[in-house]
């Protein structure tokens, strides 16, 4: 195996462990019955339905402009895996922030204090890997956008996301 392969691997790898533990920790801190199983109602889950709905238009429009400009022009200077991470990210965006503004992100059995505090975390983590890939520089190789930059952006999008909660929750309270 190649250095790159078993880097690639490795970063794979790690990352997927990560997700798997911090999902099941999410998951028992933040459900208010200890049950896996979240609950919607009818209206929370057509809200959703539309919001998955509009992550795929997302999704597909990003994918569809990312292969026109690779066609168009001889280098993007974003690496591959970058970009896909960043359509993906923009596609789940679209969904969490459509179904926040619109009531159905929360299930009806979550504590909405411990998301909110798991948001900020993981936007904090994020920032300060992002931080010093910056103080490192190890975003930017041989003028290429690296996976570097991949905890930037995502701790930016958590941190955005937080944002959107906080907005919909003074809507929320302006309207009673």
């Amino acid at each position: 195996m190649s250095n790159n392969l078993e880097h690639a691997l490795g970063f794979v790898l790690g990352v997927t462990i990560v997700s798997v533990a911090l999902v099941l920790v999410m998951m028992f801190v933040t459900s208010r019955d200890k049950k896996l199983k979240r609950k919607y109602d009818e209206r929370q889950e057509l809200i959703r339905g539309k919001g998955f709905k509009y992550a795929c238009y997302t999704m597909l429009i990003g994918n569809m402009l990312y292969g026109a400009f690779d066609i168009a022009y001889d280098r993007i200077p974003i690496e591959a895996g970058v970009m896909c991470f960043f359509v993906a990210l923009c596609g789940a965006c679209v969904y969490a922030w459509y179904c926040i503004l619109n009531g159905a992100y929360f299930a009806l059995n979550e504590r909405r204090k411990q998301i909110i505090i798991c948001f900020f975390l993981i936007s904090a983590f994020n920032l300060a890997i992002g931080i010093s890939s910056i103080i490192s520089g190890t975003i930017v190789k041989n003028g290429m956008l690296t996976y570097s930059c991949l905890n930037l952006v995502t701790g930016v999008a958590m941190l955005l996301t937080a944002v959107v909660v906080f907005i919909k929750m003074f809507i929320d309270k302006k309207e009673e």
